[in-house]
């Protein structure tokens, strides 16, 4: 099954029903990069912004860092500003799609 997922929630209430999706995509993950090391996954909503211009502090945002070994790392961010149609598990997706996209042919 791989390396079970560490999953941190910031700035969000923790979601069962998240953390589960997580772990589903991680599985995934696994069976599609049998060599991953570690699995990180933070889900999280950035702080207000200190200056004009950043981000509005009502954004969403995903990140996936998955080990490999040879102290290699695939990384997936996304980050939108949330909207009521936006889902948390969508984010999720997209973040895990982005990883699965930079998995080595050799890995596979």
């Amino acid at each position: 099954m791989g390396p079970q997922p560490q999953i941190s929630f910031h700035g969000l209430n923790h979601s069962e029903e998240v953390a589960s999706y997580v772990r589903e995509r991680a599985a995934r993950l696994a069976r599609l990069c049998e060599s991953a090391t570690s699995c990180r996954v933070v889900l999280e909503r950035p702080h207000a912004p200190h200056r004009p211009g950043e981000h509005s502090g009502n954004e969403l945002r995903v990140r996936v860092e998955v080990g490999l070994p040879e102290k290699r790392l695939l990384i997936g961010d996304k980050c939108r500003v949330q909207t009521p149609l936006l889902r948390l598990e969508t984010l999720v997706r997209e973040a895990f799609e982005a990883v699965e996209r930079q998995i080595p042919p050799a890995v596979h």
